[in-house]
Order: C-alpha cells, then structure tokens, then sequence
C-alpha cells in the first residue's frame, strides 16, 4: 500500500485482518481512528515512511520487519507534522476535474506519509 490516508474510523485506520503475509505500507497516514492507526499484530509487516497521529493507539505492531522512519519511531513525535490538524481544506469540493483538492492537511516537513497535495 502505498501514499494512502485514513481518518475518523471507529475502529483501526490500516489493519491486517490477521493476515499473516508480509505486508508493505509506504508513505501512509493514519490520523484520529478510534481504535490503533495501524493494527498489524499478525502480518510480517514493513512499514516505511508512514505516520500515525491522534489515534486511540498510533500502534499495534507484531512482526515488524523495518519501522526506521515511521513516526512511531521519532526520539521527539510529532516534531515532523505540520501544525495544520484542520481537515477543512482536505474536505473541500473537488474541482471540475474530480481531483482531491490541493491541502496542507496532515503535510509533513519532511515528505513522510500519505501526499496530500491533490
């Protein structure tokens, strides 16, 4: 999977279902889910350059393979967001074209997680 975003679930933002197959996430964002951002307790997973925020839990990790630039693994979290935690601009209308609208939402410093530029 890669350069997805979700937000608001009830429960899990990404998960495994309990598949235990080598799973790879990269450049993905979990923000404000209820339950953990991602739940990947079963697979053999390889998260790179992914950030979970505002979650119930940002975490659940089992056989994690690699999680060097996640933000989970930041010395200070939440130093490489940017302040803007505002969906509005991501909720806006889609243009004629049916693009996402261009957003700063959840944008990083640093280029980690999901592009939210539209």
């Amino acid at each position: 999977m890669r350069s997805n975003a979700v937000q608001d679930n009830r429960g899990a933002g990404f998960t495994d279902e309990n598949n235990p197959g080598r799973l790879r996430l990269t450049d993905d964002t979990a923000y404000r889910d209820g339950a953990a951002g991602f739940a990947l307790p079963a697979a053999a997973a390889s998260p790179h350059g992914d950030i979970a925020v505002g979650n119930g839990t940002d975490t659940v990790l089992g056989h994690v393979t690699e999680a060097p630039d996640d933000s989970w693994q930041d010395t200070a979290p939440g130093t490489s967001l940017s302040p803007s935690t505002r969906p509005a601009t991501a909720e806006a209308a889609r243009p004629p074209g049916g693009a996402l609208p261009a957003t700063s939402f959840l944008r990083t410093r640093d280029g980690r997680g999901a592009d939210m530029t539209g």
